[in-house]
C-alpha cells in the first residue's frame, strides 16, 4: 500500500472524527476518517486495510457475506504505532458501531 493509501482515511489536522449512525452503509464507511495521534495510536496502514476489506465485501443483502465480515471486524487487533497513528477511541468507537450493522444485516447467518 502506498504512502497516499495509508493516509486515505486520515481526517484533517485537528478535525474530529466524524460521528456515524448505527446503521452505517457503504459510503458511510467509506468516507469515514479518524484522527491521528503522534503517540499509542493504531498503525494507519491495518486500520486502513480492514476497512477496505470490508468496503470490498459490505452487501446488505447477503447475510453470509455480512456474517464474515462480522467475525473479522470483531476479531481485528491492530499494532501501536511509535510514530503518527490513528487515535485509539473513535477508531474503536467506529468499529462498535460498524459490528452493529453487521450483526443486524447478518441475521441468523452469525
Amino acid at each position: 500500500m502506498t504512502d497516499s493509501a495509508d493516509q486515505a482515511r486520515q481526517a484533517p489536522a485537528g478535525a474530529p472524527a466524524r460521528p456515524a449512525a448505527i446503521g452505517l452503509t457503504l459510503e458511510d464507511i467509506h468516507q469515514t476518517r479518524f484522527p491521528s495521534t503522534r503517540s499509542h495510536g493504531y498503525l494507519i496502514q491495518e486500520v486502513d486495510e480492514l476497512l477496505d476489506r470490508v468496503e470490498q465485501g459490505f452487501d446488505p443483502t447477503d447475510p453470509a457475506k455480512q456474517a464474515d465480515l462480522l467475525r473479522l471486524v470483531a476479531g481485528a487487533r491492530f499494532h501501536m504505532s511509535a510514530e503518527i497513528g490513528y487515535d485509539p477511541t473513535p477508531v474503536d468507537a467506529f468499529l462498535d458501531r460498524l459490528q452493529h450493522t453487521l450483526a443486524a444485516t447478518a441475521g441468523g447467518a452469525a
